[in-house]
């Protein structure tokens, strides 16, 4: 369409000039209405409209072209988790009142280190602490030997509770606390995350594999570097293995002292 009204303009155009050409050399016959109008010349329109065609439509600006954005999701807080966890009764773990421990520790977001330690003893449950006793003291030792304290990390469990009667917890269980522990994570984004122990490091790494094929390396959860590492339990009853741990730590302080370089460049 669009060529043929090309052709049809560059016709009228040469028509004109032959008759005003014509007139010039004296050559005079009678015009219509019609035809003396092609002497008149005319702007060109920026945009004709031809017969038959829709006007086009009228332009639409960048503010209308954005599409106006989604409601903000209000932002969750450990504080919320806390309220949900005290109401939860999604398994037969905790079909009582039976204590709850959502975790400890720095709630900022970014944090260094994210510790997930195994199911919750009694002792831990008696005392509202992720890890409670000597492990408690053996672990505030392990971070002090990479510079770091319980002021700078923040504990919890794969499990949040402990029925009363003492029932342990099974596999469902821990897959059904699952959510709490992922969305904790989410909330703090903690630059590295150390799993201690087997129920820890299996739960989220998501492997049955044991810990010792794990631990001593590097693995991602949520795109965050991850360390499997032995849980202070068992290291005071194996003091041989605490060698072990103690490498793993040693990686985790080169991990931070790294990425703190990185910041401090870019």
């Amino acid at each position: 369409m669009k060529n043929n009204s090309d052709s049809l303009r560059a016709i009228l155009e040469e028509t004109r000039k032959l008759l005003v050409f014509h007139k010039q050399c004296g050559l005079d016959y009678p015009l219509t209405d019609k035809l003396q109008g092609i002497f008149e010349t005319k702007p060109r329109p920026a945009n004709p409209i031809l017969p038959g065609r829709l006007s086009p439509p009228p332009r639409t600006t960048e503010k209308q072209k954005a599409s106006p954005a989604p409601p903000k999701r209000p932002d969750v807080t450990l504080k919320d988790l806390k309220k949900e966890l005290g109401e939860c009764r999604r398994c037969g773990l905790d079909q009582t009142d039976g204590q709850k421990i959502l975790g400890e520790g720095k709630e900022i977001t970014g944090l260094p280190l994210f510790i997930v330690c195994d199911l919750p003893e009694d002792s831990e449950l008696n005392s509202q602490l992720p890890i409670a006793g000597e492990p408690r003291e053996l672990l505030i030792k392990m971070l002090a030997a990479i510079n770091l304290s319980l002021n700078d990390v923040y504990l919890t469990n794969t499990i949040k509770c402990k029925c009363s009667t003492g029932e342990p917890a099974a596999g469902a269980e821990t897959a059904t606390c699952f959510s709490y522990l992922q969305r904790q994570i989410e909330i703090l984004k903690p630059k590295i995350i150390c799993t201690m122990g087997p129920n820890a490091t299996q739960t989220l790494l998501k492997t049955k594999k044991n810990i010792f094929s794990k631990r001593g390396k590097f693995h991602t959860f949520l795109d965050i570097p991850l360390m499997p590492t032995l849980h202070p339990a068992f290291l005071l009853k194996h003091p041989e293995m605490k060698k072990g741990s103690w490498h793993d730590l040693q990686m985790i302080q080169k991990k931070l002292a790294e990425m703190a370089a990185h910041q401090t460049s870019s």
